[in-house]
């Protein structure tokens, strides 16, 4: 009766799969709109482990489990996804942690079937609810983020020598090495000149590297003759 019900506001045709039964009551203290009405009738669906794929002027219902690879609707990013119990697909390219570890990370709250790791572009794709998505974002939003990983960073030098200044930086880190509480701020770093640009170039983990920017700029300045 309710599937009725929904052809009628729709004005579209509804095909029923295989295994669509269940009981369900629907219960508004107030009068809706008709787009209020669909998407309560989804949220009633979604209950019943059921969900709707559209395709043209048509509404398929079927089981969850196999709309998953029906014709959904598709959104990209990481910031937005629509207020809704109806099945979409998710594609979310990801910046620092790998697809496929954050994907081992999120089976312990969303399905595995659900979620798609590419790993040659670092991409999740999610087939979820749409609430379930916008849930999963904001996780990502969280993991997401810059951490320790190494990189590279060129430290342009004004006044002095990037040779002589290298050198000095060197030797009060392997100072500080040296020592009980410096092992384990400084543990894999290198320190190189680039003679053209007079530059000296860091390669480590941010903290480490911002940490070496400091000591490198005390020994730039100018010095009077």
């Amino acid at each position: 009766d309710i599937i009725r019900a929904v052809a009628v506001w729709t004005g579209k045709n509804v095909i029923l799969g295989k295994g669509v039964s269940g009981k369900v009551q629907m219960i508004s203290p107030r009068k809706v709109t008709t787009e209020e009405a669909y998407q309560a009738f989804l949220s009633a669906l979604n209950v019943l482990k059921l969900t709707t794929v559209e395709t043209g002027k048509v509404i398929k219902i079927m089981p969850t489990r196999n709309a998953v690879k029906g014709n959904l609707r598709i959104y990209q990013g990481t910031s937005w996804a629509p207020r809704t119990d109806k099945l979409i697909t998710q594609i979310v390219p990801l910046k620092y942690i790998d697809a496929k570890k954050l994907q081992t990370t999120l089976s312990r709250i969303v399905s595995t079937n659900s979620m798609i790791a590419y790993q040659p572009t670092n991409t999740l794709i999610i087939s979820d609810t749409g609430y379930k998505v916008r849930k999963i974002l904001q996780i990502i939003s969280l993991l997401d983020v810059a951490g320790q990983q190494p990189k590279v960073v060129l430290v342009p030098i004004r006044y002095g020598d990037a040779k002589q200044i290298s050198q000095k930086v060197s030797e009060i880190l392997k100072a500080k090495q040296a020592g009980k509480k410096g092992t384990s701020n400084y543990r894999s770093y290198k320190i190189s000149v680039d003679e053209r640009s007079n530059s000296v170039v860091v390669f480590g983990p941010p903290r480490t590297i911002q940490d070496i920017k400091k000591l490198v700029k005390k020994f730039d300045f100018a010095v009077e003759d």
